[in-house]
């Protein structure tokens, strides 16, 4: 039997955040490729798009607090949502509401 060995895609943040046209042409690649390297040195990364405030919460306390402890409070955004079901499906960061209390038990 042969050891599965996986390759991991790369991802090189942008150091600032990308005009309109490269976040739509990157987004279209792979999402996750437009988040700035900000989102990757802060505990807490908050920035304007498309008339709604966009947060990243990269701190372990405030992860928990987020999807754990208010949970009803945060609504996850669509694009997010969208980009993660087709690698976790309906689980902890994509589903919401009941389904979210679901996944979670």
């Amino acid at each position: 039997m042969t050891a599965l060995n996986p390759t991991l895609a790369r991802v090189d943040p942008p150091a600032e955040p990308l005009g309109a046209f490269s976040l739509l042409r990157t987004a279209v690649r792979n999402p996750i490729e437009i988040w700035p390297q900000a989102v990757y040195r802060e505990p807490v990364y908050r920035r304007r798009f498309a008339g709604r405030d966009v947060v990243f919460f990269c701190d372990p306390d405030m992860i928990r607090e987020t999807l754990v402890d208010q949970a009803d409070a945060f609504e996850k955004a669509e694009p997010m949502r969208r980009a993660l079901r087709p690698a976790l499906g309906d689980a902890l960061l994509t589903a919401e509401g009941a389904d979210w209390r679901f996944v979670r038990s």
